[in-house]
C-alpha cells in the first residue's frame, strides 16, 4: 500500500504540491491526470526524494520522506521518469545493468528478455539508435530488473505511436498480476488509462481534488471535462 499524505513539495521556496493525499492499494494500476502544470511530474520527484517535501509518503507502512533516492530506490520503488531517462550512448544491455544499482548484482535476470522479448536482438545496439517505442520498454525493462513492488510511470505514452500505447496498455496490467507489484500511473492519455488502471486521480493546483473508476472516464465524463478539458461534459 502506497498512502501519501497531506504532502506539499516545490522548488527553491515556490510551493507546487499544496496538500496531496491518496491512497494506491496493492496490487492495482492507480492512475493520476491532470493538464499540464498541475505537479504530477513533481509528485512523482517528491515520491522518490528528488525535491524537497513535506507530509508523509507510507509505502508498506515505512515512512519514505527524510530517504535518499538510494535508499527509497531499495525499498523496492522504481521510477520512469518522463522523457524516459535512459543513456543514448549506452547499449540496451548496459542500459538494463544500470537498473540493478538499487539492488545489487551485474546479470539481467533472463525473465526480463521474457517480458520483453523486442529487447532481446537488440541488447548490443546503443539505446540512442532506437525508435521512440523501443526506448520506452527499455525504460520500463530497466526498472523490472530490480523487481520493484511499486512502479511510478511519469507520462509513459509521451511521444508514442498509437500501437505501441495500446500494447502499453495491455503490458501494464499483466506486470501487475505477473509481478505481485503496484503501479502509479501518472497519464494524460484516456485510452491507456481507461485499459490500464483501476481508477484515476485528478490533480489540480497541486492537490488531489476528485477520483473516479478508469472505466468511467470517457471523452463525455464530467470529471474528463472539468479536470482535464477534454470532451462535452
Amino acid at each position: 500500500m502506497l498512502e501519501i499524505r497531506n504532502l506539499r513539495a516545490g522548488y527553491g521556496g515556490s510551493a507546487v504540491l499544496h496538500d496531496v493525499s491518496l491512497r494506491v492499494p496493492t496490487g492495482t494500476v492507480a492512475a493520476l491526470l491532470g493538464r499540464n502544470g498541475m505537479g504530477k511530474s513533481t509528485l512523482c520527484k517528491a515520491l522518490m526524494g528528488l525535491v524537497p517535501a513535506h507530509g508523509s509518503v507510507r509505502f508498506n507502512n515505512e515512512e519514505l520522506l527524510g530517504l535518499s533516492p538510494h535508499a527509497i530506490a531499495r525499498r523496492g520503488i522504481a521510477y520512469v521518469p518522463q522523457g524516459r531517462g535512459i543513456f543514448p550512448n549506452f547499449t540496451v544491455l548496459q542500459n538494463l545493468q544500470l537498473g540493478l544499482a538499487s539492488r545489487g548484482g551485474r546479470g539481467v535476470p533472463q525473465h526480463v528478455f521474457g517480458m520483453f522479448p523486442q529487447l532481446e536482438p537488440l541488447r548490443g545496439r546503443a539505446a540512442g539508435t532506437l525508435s521512440g517505442g523501443e526506448q520506452q520498454i527499455l525504460a520500463l525493462a530497466r526498472a523490472m530488473v530490480a523487481a520493484p513492488q511499486l512502479l511510478i510511470l511519469d507520462e509513459p505514452s509521451e511521444g508514442l505511436a498509437p500501437l505501441i500505447v495500446s500494447e502499453l496498455a495491455a503490458l501494464l496490467p499483466r506486470l501487475v498480476s505477473d509481478g505481485h507489484m503496484t503501479v502509479l500511473l501518472v497519464e494524460q492519455n484516456l485510452e491507456l488509462v481507461q485499459r490500464a488502471a483501476s481508477f484515476a486521480a485528478f490533480l489540480e493546483k497541486g492537490a488531489v481534488v476528485g477520483a473516479a473508476a478508469a472505466s468511467d472516464l470517457g471523452p463525455r465524463s464530467a470529471a474528463v471535462h472539468r479536470y482535464l478539458g477534454l470532451g462535452a461534459g
